[in-house]
């Protein structure tokens, strides 16, 4: 925004003139510098009359991009936040090369609601998804996972299968047909939450189970989150017993490196005192 600042009229009579909205139009000269006022162009604005006004959060507060998209609320990181993390465990822990494929045919031939614009496959494309889309598969999942023929192909990596069934402890085992069944729970569970989350409006009459929405909704997102951590907790935990393993061969192999560059040393010295 820019106002009259205080100068001189053509009768020479000194004023401040109140402030006025002005419309400027945009040019190559004005606009090279990205919107960034340079010193040359302050100047031609002052010898106007004018002076640009700048809030104190734009002129001393951090560089804020609008366009780009962050889990800065419950939306955000409901859709891309825990959605986008589950379709990546889905698609790179989970889906065998065969299950992928096997996604893909049911995907072709599942029919999205009306307003769905694009079938997008997140097997092979994760990152590309937008925030509706996630939504959207997460919600679809549970009737895609049913559709997949886990009899005739193996849609899960046998190998994420011993590691979870490596690390559940007391729960039962899973095989391909078990482990389709908990994804269907953890989609379904997600889905419902986000239905109340994403609610347009949230109703606070007590109903015939004595609770409102927004308990309701407390509920759902508690519920999923157990899910998920069913889910993923033995993955994870697997992942961290790699790295210390990783870790515990990386010092075992550096000390003995340093043992030998030791060993090395002490030889030289004894040989040099030799020679002397």
């Amino acid at each position: 925004m820019l106002q009259k600042s205080k100068a001189c009229d053509k009768d020479g009579i000194i004023g401040i003139k109140p402030p006025v909205m002005l419309h400027l139009v945009r040019n190559d000269t004005l606009d090279r510098t990205d919107h960034r006022i340079t010193g040359q162009t302050k100047a031609f604005i002052e010898t106007k009359g004018l002076k640009k006004r700048e809030s104190i959060l734009t002129r001393y507060g951090p560089a804020i991009n609008p366009f780009v998209q962050v889990s800065l609320d419950i939306s955000h990181s409901e859709q891309k936040g825990i959605g986008e993390r589950l379709l990546t465990y889905l698609a790179d822990h989970f889906f065998s090369k065969d299950g992928s494929k096997e996604y893909t045919r049911v995907l072709r031939s599942y029919t999205f609601p009306p307003e769905v614009c694009r079938k997008p496959n997140f097997a092979y494309h994760v990152k590309h998804l937008k925030m509706s889309e996630v939504t959207c598969l997460i919600a679809c999942m549970p009737f895609m996972l049913q559709r997949m023929r886990e009899d005739k192909v193996k849609i899960f990596k046998p190998t994420t299968i011993t590691k979870m069934n490596t690390f559940r402890g007391t729960r039962a085992k899973l095989d391909q047909l078990s482990l389709k069944d908990l994804l269907i729970k953890v989609f379904l569970g997600v889905a419902k939450a986000n239905s109340i989350v994403f609610a347009r409006e949230l109703d606070t009459t007590i109903g015939e189970d004595l609770k409102d929405d927004y308990q309701r909704m407390e509920e759902a997102l508690v519920e999923s989150r157990k899910l998920l951590y069913e889910l993923v907790a033995p993955l994870e935990a697997a992942r961290r017993k790699q790295i210390e393993e990783e870790n515990r061969e990386a010092e075992e192999g550096y000390s003995a490196l340093e043992r030998e560059l030791i060993k090395q040393l002490e030889d030289a010295m004894t040989n040099g005192i030799r020679d002397i």
